[in-house]
């Protein structure tokens, strides 16, 4: 299906002057990425525990289809956190799933400066997440804000989507 011209397939894109040294921040900490492969859950329990990894802080957490032994279907999950919060992310996944053991490793990450602006549409104000690459900013629209237009306007998720990143970028 063809793109419409006023629907871009990348988020909004302006220049911005930056130093040289500044595309990407540092990474301040050590983190870690815990994971386990679950065999032998409801797609149910899985959201449950996710939302409950993410609400104790947990920086990503994700799921991806695997086969096991036996060619079991199952899930591995896969939780990045700080080091500070390694024994209540394994507190949450051993008491929520049945897996008996949790894998660790310590990754070093490359994260974008970002900010949250809020912006004003003609259907109410909305969050942007802003992140800077070299002179390039990006925008990403809060799924929530987007979510609001939707529920208050009658308007599509792409239609509010879109206003958003006219409003950031006519601000």
């Amino acid at each position: 299906i063809p793109a419409r011209p006023e629907t871009p397939a990348a988020p909004a894109l302006t220049h911005a002057p930056q130093s040289a040294g500044s595309a990407a921040s540092a990474p301040t900490a050590p983190l870690w990425l815990l994971e386990t492969n679950i065999d032998d859950s409801t797609g149910e329990a899985l959201g449950y525990v996710m939302d409950k990894l993410m609400a104790a802080g947990a920086l990503d957490v994700f799921y991806s289809p695997i086969f096991m032994k036996k060619n079991r279907p199952a899930y591995l999950l896969r939780i990045m956190c700080r080091q500070e919060q390694i024994a209540q992310m394994e507190e949450i996944v051993f008491t929520h799933t049945t897996t008996i053991g949790i894998r660790r490793f310590g990754v070093d990450r490359t994260a974008l400066p970002r900010r949250i602006e809020t912006v004003t549409t003609a259907h109410g104000p909305a969050q942007v997440k802003v992140c800077t690459f070299g002179t390039e900013e990006y925008v990403y629209p809060e799924f929530e804000s987007v979510r609001a237009i939707c529920e208050t306007s009658g308007l599509s998720y792409q239609e509010a989507y879109q206003e958003v990143c006219w409003a950031w970028r006519h601000q």
